[in-house]
């Protein structure tokens, strides 16, 4: 297990192995069922509308695990079963630590243009405060910063000090940025993409949707 989220979860364990499933009839409402959703949710923040991670293996989550199944690990639709398998585990791992990664990768500082040395001092001091750190400079007036929480810390400077805070969950770019400093932090950004991490943890990773899930047949498989 590479994820925080499914680390030593024993019952995810014994799936990985290929040693036990989870599905409506086995393990439908063990702490194992959350994990998987919450996963399956970072996968595609819609794929559970009605119950989000309610921690009951369902038929809303059945229909995730099944379409996740077509879309992510390429299963042909005459094939998927829509229970949790090994390679399912396996994937939605990864996904989970990736989502980890982006999180512990920092956010991105932008100084307002009126910024002056000792409002940024302000702001360094803070940063060193909370125990992080500047990682890499973008351009004149931004900056990688790296440690927990900062993006709510630094927060509070937005409107000021700061004309913007970017993490890979809300990258909405500052509107005074000139265009090399868009690209700097677009750049970025894409290095943190989830599907650019995911193809580089597994180059044989499908990158197409396989159509026609609704009239599949639900037989008996090991994915």
């Amino acid at each position: 297990m590479f994820s925080q989220l499914f680390t030593g979860d024993p019952v995810l364990i014994a799936v990985l192995e290929d040693r036990d499933r989870i599905s409506r009839s086995q393990h439908g409402n063990d702490p194992a069922v959350g994990k998987v959703q919450t996963a399956l949710m970072i996968w595609d923040p819609a794929c559970l509308p009605q119950f989000g991670a309610d921690g009951d293996y369902g038929d809303e989550t059945a229909g995730a695990v099944a379409r996740f199944k077509a879309e992510e690990l390429g299963v042909a639709p005459g094939e998927i079963v829509d229970d949790v398998g090994p390679r399912t585990v396996e994937r939605l791992d990864q996904i989970a630590a990736v989502d980890e990664g982006r999180a512990a990768a920092g956010c991105v500082m932008v100084a307002a243009a009126s910024a002056t040395p000792d409002d940024l001092a302000t702001v360094l001091a803070t940063i060193d405060q909370v125990g992080g750190e500047i990682v890499l400079g973008l351009g004149v007036r931004a900056a990688v910063v790296g440690g927990s929480g900062l993006a709510d810390v630094l927060a509070g400077f937005v409107g000021s000090v700061l004309s913007g805070v970017v993490t890979p969950s809300s990258p909405v770019l500052p509107a005074d940025l000139d265009e090399e400093e868009v690209v700097l932090l677009q750049t970025w950004l894409a290095t943190l993409a989830p599907s650019l991490l995911l193809d580089q943890a597994d180059p044989g990773r499908p990158e197409r949707t396989l159509e026609g899930l609704q009239s599949c047949v639900f037989e008996e498989e090991t994915v």
